[in-house]
């Protein structure tokens, strides 16, 4: 846990301030009080760093989970109560400026927006509600929440702002935040003329699918577009070659189809076609590629350190994903390149719904505290740990699943065919 005295910035600043900017918008409306008092039910990234102040403080003996629950609650009167304040169990302003300190600037609303800016290496709450906003939206995938300004959230916000139309510095200003905060937010989407790591992903994922005939270069280009648009007419989507979240849900799933075979003049071979098409695919997911379980582990701790970067599947950067395909695929899995939860709607793949069932090897998934989407996905290694490229942390590392982060918010393992 970070030493609390180091989060001296402010708690909420101009985040805040800018997403009550406009009275006209029902949520912004609805945020003025949910930020200025923290109570049970909420979910985010400031309840996450609310817990982490009062676990330092020996207050909570639970890991943060950032789920404001009874146990949080009876925390916050634990401290009411030694501060002489209202015992009420809420972390309102009176409440949040005794415990944190200087780190508290108080939670003001002037209806207008403030200059200040969240950029990287900013530490607080806000910073928080900003990773939590941008796992809505599909821009980042995080193991776990914090309240610092990292390069993740910096890359987050640039991929925001491409896909926003906004100028591109990875800076959450007043305009990045107004918009991200507001209801007319786009979410995760990929433009013609784009460029980026997602880009590359997306083409080698189309590429696979027998729609994308060029090397994956990392620029929407033509080519993409146009294989884009037939991805999307094969699998029954818009045709707008413009990868949004459908188009993306749909291309990172399970049951994508590939590229139709060359067509004929016959209904009875288009049929043909279609049925020898969904038995090479369900043949290429059930296959048992006599992987050893202890092999693949020992594959996935070689890469032990490895950086986190969005949409890279090895072999020295990963994402989530990408390191759980790149460790099954060069361990002799058949497997496709998909994302957390397309890997775990793979249906020929045992379901595992406890914990505590959990065998060495299976793919273990989780949601963040603010979604019930799986964002997030790891190998289970036994012993009560899971190896998987932890955004929280920037790299690769072990963590335990029984702890309170990863046990409330996971959903569920998968078993490959090792």
């Amino acid at each position: 846990m970070k030493d609390v005295n180091t989060m001296h910035k402010k708690m909420m600043g101009a985040a805040l301030a800018i997403v009550m900017a406009s009275a006209a918008l029902s949520p912004v409306a609805m945020a003025a009080s949910r930020y200025e008092i923290l109570q049970e039910g909420d979910k985010d990234g400031s309840v996450y760093t609310l817990q982490e102040y009062l676990a330092e403080k020996g207050l909570l003996d639970v890991d943060p989970t950032g789920y404001y629950g009874s146990l949080t609650e009876q925390a916050v009167i634990s401290f009411q109560e030694s501060a002489g304040l209202s015992t009420d169990g809420k972390a309102g302003p009176a409440t949040l400026s005794k415990l944190l300190g200087s780190a508290y600037d108080g939670v003001t609303y002037s209806g207008s927006l403030k200059e200040d800016v969240l950029q990287n290496g900013d530490e607080s709450l806000a910073v928080g509600d900003v990773q939590r906003r941008l796992m809505e939206l599909g821009y980042i995938e995080l193991s776990e929440f914090t309240s610092y300004y990292g390069s993740i959230t910096e890359d987050g916000v640039r991929r925001f702002q491409r896909a926003n139309k906004l100028n591109v510095d990875g800076i959450a200003g007043p305009a990045t935040l107004k918009r991200m905060f507001s209801s007319s937010a786009t979410a995760y989407t990929m433009y013609p003329d784009d460029t980026g790591n997602d880009v590359t992903r997306l083409q080698k994922r189309l590429a696979e699918l027998n729609y994308f005939k060029q090397d994956a270069t990392g620029f929407y280009g033509p080519y993409t577009t146009e294989a884009v648009i037939a991805f999307q007419k094969r699998n029954d989507l818009s045709a707008d070659g413009i990868a949004g979240p459908k188009t993306l849900d749909k291309l990172y799933s399970p049951d994508a189809k590939s590229a139709a075979k060359a067509s004929s003049s016959t209904e009875e071979k288009k049929t043909e076609e279609k049925t020898e098409e969904k038995k090479t695919e369900e043949k290429k997911e059930q296959a048992s590629s006599g992987s050893d379980v202890d092999s693949v582990i020992k594959l996935a701790k070689s890469k032990l350190g490895c950086k986190y970067v969005w949409s890279t599947e090895g072999p020295n950067t990963f994402d989530c994903s990408g390191f759980v395909y790149y460790t099954l695929k060069n361990s002799g899995v058949s497997v496709s390149r998909l994302n957390a939860a397309g890997f775990s709607q793979v249906s020929s793949w045992a379901k595992v719904s406890s914990i505590s069932n959990l065998q060495k090897g299976d793919l273990v998934f989780f949601r963040s505290p603010s979604s019930s989407r799986v964002s997030h996905t790891g190998i289970y290694i036994g012993g009560g740990e899971f190896i998987h490229a932890a955004s929280g942390k920037g790299k690769v590392v072990i963590s335990d699943i029984n702890s309170n982060y990863y046990t409330s918010n996971f959903v569920v393992g998968r078993r490959p065919n090792y």
